[in-house]
């Protein structure tokens, strides 16, 4: 099975050699917005045989519910999103992706949908959590993407680790 590299901007921010990766290599227009610096940007366009690629819509939209389910919606951007639909439309074509990152938040996800991925600098996720918005106060329950205080006490609303879905 062809191994195809999925690269989130964290790739290019280390000194992760890309060019020495064997397999193809594959990233979404959005993270070159993501490199503020000239020397960031210019090791993505030097990576030799770099994919530049939009993944399809039906992907972006099973991502975004699945990670809606998981919690993790409100820790991904739209960028995060897109590498993730990506990797997994390389997945349902019957090839190899491994994405490339240290964001924790795709990590998770990445776990989740099966698709393997590499940390670069950092430690990289041990298990895989779901994520609820809980009321520090009360203990109320709110969706993922609730961002104001608690309707009934007025308390803090923050992000838990949902009971029974801690683990790999």
């Amino acid at each position: 099975m062809e191994r195809v590299y999925i690269l989130d901007a964290s790739a290019f921010f280390s000194d992760l050699p890309i060019n020495l990766l064997i397999g193809k290599k594959i990233t979404v227009p959005w993270v070159e917005e993501e490199l503020k610096d000239d020397k960031r940007r210019l090791k993505l366009q030097i990576t030799s045989d770099l994919e530049i690629r939009k993944p399809n819509e039906r992907f972006i939209q099973e991502v975004t519910e699945i990670s809606k389910e998981t919690g993790d919606i409100k820790f991904l951007s739209e960028t995060d999103i897109c590498i993730l639909a990506l990797a997994l439309e390389i997945k349902r074509d019957n090839l190899d992706p491994i994405i490339i990152t240290d964001d924790n938040y795709i990590q998770n996800l990445s776990a989740v949908l099966g698709i393997e991925y590499r940390k670069v600098a950092r430690k990289g996720i041990e298990e895989i959590f779901h994520w609820d918005n809980v009321c520090k106060g009360c203990g109320r329950t709110y969706d993922i993407t609730y961002d104001e205080i608690c309707e009934v006490c007025g308390s803090m609303v923050r992000q838990k680790v949902r009971k029974g879905h801690k683990g790999v």
